[in-house]
């Protein structure tokens, strides 16, 4: 990859505090209507639902309310109807999450990356003037070296 900048994102703080308070209005409005699964719960239903199930589902909804004298007691389609209808809303919200979620992901990545490539010329930058004796830069480049050692960044 070059250097040329590939992401610059300003965030004003009249934005940010509209931005956070659209989350704060999924957290109110959503978060309490959604159930989180555990992994095993997750794998138990995962191979018995996919979106090709979908079609199948609204189907058999259309044939249950027109013929329900053939639909057992103990099928509520009433509360069929809340979880078809849940599964349409939900899934609009998602695809829009997933896609904001992924734009996100990858402009985090991306900003932090430039950042990385920057903080290492300045890394480098200190390690030379340590080499020549410059003042105060030896006690900046070991607290440098620390800090990369820890963060666990590869060697590029």
């Amino acid at each position: 990859m070059n250097n040329s900048n590939l992401v610059s994102v300003k965030i004003s703080d009249a934005d940010l505090t509209e931005i956070n308070r659209a989350f704060s209005i999924i957290e109110e409005k959503l978060l309490p209507q959604l159930t989180a699964l555990t992994p095993e719960v997750r794998r138990a239903i995962i191979p018995k639902m996919n979106i090709k199930a979908v079609p199948f589902v609204l189907k058999a909804l259309e044939y249950a309310e027109t013929k329900p004298e053939v639909i057992p007691d103990y099928i509520d389609l009433q509360e069929m109807r809340v979880d078809v209808e849940a599964a349409r809303s939900l899934v609009e919200i998602l695809n829009r999450g997933k896609k904001a979620y992924e734009d996100l992901r990858d402009t985090v990545l991306l900003s932090c990356f430039e950042a990385l490539k920057t903080a290492q010329v300045i890394h480098q930058a200190f390690r030379t003037a340590a080499k020549a004796n410059i003042t105060g830069t030896e006690k900046i480049l070991f607290e440098l070296n620390a800090l990369y050692a820890e963060s666990g960044i590869k060697k590029s």
